[in-house]
């Protein structure tokens, strides 16, 4: 099995994971399936940022959604922490999301009514915090703006911020949590290179300064040069060329 040989301590790792699809049925009319995942070894470290890249198809996403335990594999481990999680409820599973792991979307999903402070406040919200912690919430949360360059931005609403700025309350939003695992999904797509340019370079800081395990899934080689490691993805395979 590849692993990463160096001073960073393990947060997330997959252990020859594989994960099948139903695909139909075949001429006699048996169920037949395509396999995305295919023996997947991985490891994702403290401050370490790793860049996934590969083809429209080759795994990539599910291999995002088996990291973040919004999938379960059909063989094979995800170690969390060094707890396999692969056995957990789906509460377990839900926990484990809502305290453990930092998801970036493509696409920020910001609500419209809401400032960039109140997306943030909301999300600790929904983790369950009422009366003083949300208080002292919303106080972490003008911190992570600032932290992401957002400085004076806190009480704009989605339509005053742009692309770049949209997508930094996106990140500021996946570490409310103090998460341990940070996934950013094509982060850059919808941006222009300048400001793609520094949503990566942000990622980096992050990651080292929260200490964070990170997975950055991209098409664009320039960005995955950026980061500490690049794993390949195709036809379902891993292959870890830095």
């Amino acid at each position: 099995m590849d692993t990463f040989e160096n001073q960073f301590t393990s947060v997330l790792e997959l252990r020859d994971v594989t994960l099948e699809y139903p695909d139909g049925v075949d001429a006699s009319g048996n169920p037949t399936t395509v396999r995305a995942l295919d023996g997947v070894n991985f490891t994702a470290e403290q401050g370490a940022l790793t860049a996934l890249i590969g083809q429209s198809g080759s795994g990539k996403s599910s291999m995002l959604s088996v990291a973040s335990a919004l999938i379960t594999p059909t063989s094979g481990q995800v170690l969390v922490g060094g707890r396999d999680i692969t056995g957990f409820s789906d509460k377990q599973l839900a926990a484990l999301r809502r305290d453990e792991i930092g998801i970036i979307f493509q696409q920020p999903n910001l609500i419209e009514s809401l400032t960039a402070v109140e997306q943030l406040v909301l999300a600790e919200h929904i983790r369950g915090k009422r009366g003083k912690e949300l208080k002292a919430a919303r106080v972490h949360a003008k911190e992570l703006l600032e932290l992401v360059g957002l400085e004076g931005a806190a009480n704009r609403r989605v339509h005053q911020l742009s692309g770049g700025q949209r997508q930094r309350v996106n990140i500021a939003r996946a570490l409310m949590g103090n998460p341990r695992v940070l996934l950013a999904d094509e982060p850059t797509s919808a941006l222009d290179h300048d400001r793609s340019v520094a949503i990566v370079e942000l990622l980096q800081r992050v990651t080292r300064e929260f200490n964070l395990a990170s997975i950055m899934v991209t098409h664009d080689v320039e960005f995955a040069d950026a980061a500490d490691r690049v794993a390949v993805m195709a036809d379902g395979r891993l292959t870890l060329t830095k």
